[in-house]
């Protein structure tokens, strides 16, 4: 997971593709350079400053919330991706 100059140490994983629909609890909690498990792609609500609409369902490996499944904006992971753009071979969360 990747801080972006953002003031926090950590996000936490959300329930579907946008912000506000989180559980702040504890043990959904992720650590800034946190790795986590890519499941799949959605598309979901705009996030920072290229405005980017991709998110991911992901578990983290480990901390607080290792296990769990949540949604993180892509904003906030390190991927080889642009902003807005399907990250190379992650399949989608809406395909079978």
């Amino acid at each position: 997971m990747d801080a972006d100059n953002d003031p926090y140490s950590g996000i936490y994983l959300r329930n579907f593709a946008w912000m506000s629909a989180v559980d702040r609890v504890y043990y959904r909690f992720v650590y800034y350079g946190t790795t986590v498990e890519l499941i799949c792609g959605d598309w979901g609500e705009a996030v920072g400053p290229y405005t980017n609409r991709r998110w991911h369902l992901v578990t983290p490996l480990d901390g607080p919330a290792k296990g769990q499944v949540g949604y993180i904006a892509d904003r906030y992971l390190n991927t080889p991706n642009s902003a807005n753009q399907p990250t190379p071979g992650e399949p989608e969360c809406w395909q079978d």
